[in-house]
């Protein structure tokens, strides 16, 4: 992985660390709301000039026009100029501790979470 993602991710985390000690969510809730505000094609991806308005805005980074085409390269698995939205979030969660992060959940997961709450004899029953 080339220095200047290394370097971006690194911001990111920094900056939501202090953004959910802050003002709560997940990783994965401040960063949709980048790519939802400033996303000018409504493509889940952000072009250069989005992700820089919305890490300049939203993240309060320094970033470049540069580092925005650099990182966009980076992520552009599709060939079509614009940052991944999963990629980056990927990125971003890889190694943070699992409470910080967002996962989705499968049928499976659902039905056991149910089946511990319906368990729990400190919860209320519905009637």
């Amino acid at each position: 992985m080339p220095k200047i993602i290394v370097d971006f991710i690194e911001a990111i985390r920094s900056v939501l660390a202090t953004k959910l000690r802050n003002e709560g969510g997940t990783p994965y809730s401040h960063l949709r709301s980048c790519f939802l505000r400033y996303d000018s094609s409504y493509a889940s991806a952000l072009s250069a000039d989005d992700l820089r308005r919305a890490m300049i805005l939203v993240m309060g980074l320094h970033m470049t026009k540069e580092h925005c085409n650099a990182i966009v390269k980076h992520y552009d698995r599709k060939g079509l100029g614009v940052l991944d939205y999963k990629l980056l979030l990927n990125d971003v969660c890889s190694g943070m501790p699992g409470f910080m992060t967002h996962s989705e959940l499968t049928a499976q997961d659902v039905m056991e979470a149910r089946e511990q709450v319906a368990s729990n004899a400190f919860l209320p029953k519905e009637f």
